[in-house]
C-alpha cells in the first residue's frame, strides 16, 4: 500500500525523486506541516520540489500537493496518523530520513520549539533512532544498536511518536498546560498490531472503560471491522437496559454514543437497521442527554440510510403518546435527511404545521414544531408561525419564550445565515477535543466548590439554596446516577 494515493505518484514524481522514495517525501511533508509557525514556503519547496514558490509548479502538482497536505493533516488532527499496514522497517526507516530531513529545513525554529518544550524532543527520539546508526551507538549497547530486532521495535514507536508531537503543534494555551501537566499525556494502549489483535468484546469493552476519551485509532479499527461488529451494536442500542436512567453504567451510556458514530460512518442495510434501532430510541428516551451530542451532526449520521430511518421517525412523530422531545427531536431528524427539493420533504413539513396548529397538541410540541419549519420557511407556513410566535409571546414570560413574532419575520425576510459548519462527527474523537472536554468537566468540577466559600457573596437577584452539584457528583434527584447521566442538562 502506497503513502500516496495512486493518482498523486505521477505529479509528484520530481518530489518523489528528489527525496528517493515517496516515503521519504511523505516524511519531509510531514515535518513541513509540523514546524512551527515562521519558516517560508522557500524553505522546503526548493529543496522538496527544486522551485522556489508555488508558481514555480505545474498546476497538476501543485493539486497534487495540495490534496496530499490535506490528507496528512487531518490525520494530524484526527490523532490517528499511521502506516500502511504492510509498510516494514525499511519502508518506515525511508520516512523518517524524510522527516528529518524536513526538520532541518527549519532547524532553529526546531530547536527553539525543543528546548522549550522537552517532551515534543523525547517524542522525537525514536524517528532519530531509527534512521541514524550513530544516534543508535549513543544510547544503546553496540552489539543492540544495529540488531533488526531494535529497527522493528523503534519503527513502531514512530507513528505514535508523530501523534504526540502533533498534540503539541495543535495545543492552544490551555490545553498545552494540562499537557505539560499530566504525567503520562500520551500513554498510547495498543501499537498497531496490538489493536488489530483486540477480540470483538475486547473492543468494545474499552468503548465502555474510556467513557468520552476513546481515541480516534480504537474508532477506526471499530470501523474497520464493520459488518462484524453490527449485530454487537444493535444488542447494545436495543437494550432498554443501557437507556434506563436508574440501571444504565456511564461507560454503557457512552458507548451508546460511540456505536451511533460508528454506525454513521459504515454503510449497507445493517448499519442501517442498527443506526434506526438507536433512533427508535427517541420513543422513550427522548430527554436522554445522548441527543444532544448525537443531534449537530443527525444529516451527517443518516446519510446514505435514508431508507431505514425514515419509517423509524416518521412512527414516532406521529405517535402522540412520545414525549414532544422525542417528537419534536424525530422531525428535525427526518427533516435532516431530505435534501432540498427531494420528493417527500414538503409532505413532512405540511404534517408538522398541521401538528402545531392542532390544539389538542402539547404546547412544547408546538415551539418545537415551530422551530424546524423556521429552518424551512414555507411562505404557505407563515400565517400558522405568525399565530404560534403570538400565542409563545402572550404566554408565561417568567423563562422567556421560543420564539416570537421578529423570528418569523427574519426567517422569512432576512438574510439567510448560513449554517455554522460543525465538522465531521468523528471530530469527537480528535485528541485535541478530548483534552478540551476533560478541561470542560475540570472547570465544571472546579465551579462546584464555588459557594462553599464563606467569603463569596452572590448577587441578590439569585441565590442558590445548595452548592453547585459537580457533574461526576450523585444526582441530587436521589436516582443514584451521576449529575452528568441524569439532571444536568434538565433544568
Amino acid at each position: 500500500m502506497s503513502f500516496f494515493p495512486t493518482h498523486l505518484n505521477t505529479p509528484l514524481a520530481k518530489a518523489i525523486e528528489r527525496r528517493g522514495s515517496p516515503e521519504a517525501l511523505h516524511g519531509f511533508l510531514v515535518a513541513r506541516l509540523l514546524t512551527p509557525s515562521g519558516a517560508s514556503v522557500a524553505d522546503w519547496l526548493e529543496p522538496g520540489f527544486h522551485v522556489a514558490g508555488l508558481e514555480g509548479l505545474s498546476p497538476e502538482a501543485q493539486d497534487a500537493l495540495h490534496e496530499a497536505l490535506e490528507a496528512i493533516a487531518a490525520a494530524l488532527r484526527a490523532g490517528n496518523f499511521g502506516f500502511p499496514p504492510s509498510a516494514g522497517a525499511t519502508r518506515i526507516t525511508s520516512w523518517c530520513e524524510g522527516f528529518v530531513e524536513g526538520v532541518g529545513m527549519a532547524d532553529p525554529l526546531w530547536r527553539e520549539w525543543t528546548d522549550a518544550c522537552v517532551d515534543v524532543g523525547k517524542a522525537m527520539f525514536p524517528i532519530h533512532a531509527v534512521c541514524n546508526a550513530e544516534f543508535r551507538d549513543m544510547f544503546f549497547a553496540p552489539d543492540r544498536a544495529q540488531e533488526p530486532e531494535l529497527i522493528d521495535e523503534l519503527t513502531a514507536l514512530v507513528a505514535p511518536a508523530v501523534r504526540k508531537i502533533a498534540i503539541f503543534r495543535l495545543a492552544g494555551d490551555e490545553v498545552l498546560s494540562q499537557l505539560l501537566e499530566d504525567d503520562d499525556p500520551f500513554y498510547e494502549l495498543w501499537g498497531g498490531e496490538e489493536l488489530a489483535a483486540l477480540s470483538d468484546d475486547k473492543l468494545l469493552e474499552q468503548l465502555q472503560e474510556l467513557h468520552d476519551e476513546v481515541p480516534r485509532v480504537l474508532i477506526d479499527e471499530c470501523i474497520r471491522r464493520g459488518e462484524a461488529l453490527i449485530p454487537r451494536l444493535l444488542a447494545l442500542l436495543e437494550d432498554e437496559a443501557n437507556w434506563s436512567p436508574d440501571g444504565a453504567d456511564v461507560g454503557v451510556w457512552w458507548s451508546l454514543l460511540h456505536a451511533m458514530h460508528i454506525l454513521g460512518v459504515l454503510s449497507g442495510d445493517a448499519a442501517g437497521a442498527a443506526l434506526a434501532a438507536g433512533l427508535a430510541q427517541l420513543r422513550n428516551h427522548g430527554e436522554d442527554e445522548i441527543w444532544e451530542w448525537l443531534h449537530p451532526h443527525h444529516a451527517q449520521l443518516c446519510a446514505g440510510k435514508e431508507v431505514q430511518v425514515r419509517p423509524v421517525l416518521h412512527s414516532i412523530l406521529e405517535d402522540e403518546s412520545v414525549s414532544p422531545i422525542g417528537r419534536g427531536l424525530a422531525l428535525e431528524w427526518l427533516v435532516s435527511t431530505y435534501g432540498s427539493g427531494e420528493e417527500g420533504l414538503e409532505e413532512v413539513l405540511d404534517y408538522a404545521a398541521a401538528l402545531m396548529r392542532d390544539p389538542t397538541q402539547d404546547r412544547d410540541l408546538h415551539e418545537l414544531v415551530g422551530f424546524t419549519l423556521l429552518d424551512c420557511p414555507r411562505e404557505r407556513h407563515r400565517p400558522a408561525l405568525l399565530e404560534q410566535a403570538r400565542i409563545n409571546e402572550a404566554g408565561d414570560r417568567r423563562f422567556g419564550y421560543a420564539f416570537g413574532v421578529a423570528d418569523v419575520e427574519d426567517a422569512f425576510d432576512g438574510p439567510r445565515r448560513p449554517a455554522r459548519d460543525l465538522g465531521h462527527f468523528l471530530c469527537f474523537y480528535d485528541p485535541i477535543a478530548i483534552r478540551q472536554r476533560r478541561l470542560r468537566w475540570f472547570h465544571e468540577d472546579e465551579g462546584a466548590g464555588l459557594f462553599d466559600d464563606e467569603a463569596w457573596t452572590p448577587v441578590q437577584t439569585y441565590v442558590r439554596e445548595t452548592p453547585k452539584v459537580g457533574r461526576n457528583d450523585p444526582c441530587p434527584c436521589g436516582s443514584g446516577r451521576k449529575y452528568k447521566k441524569c439532571c444536568m442538562n434538565k433544568g
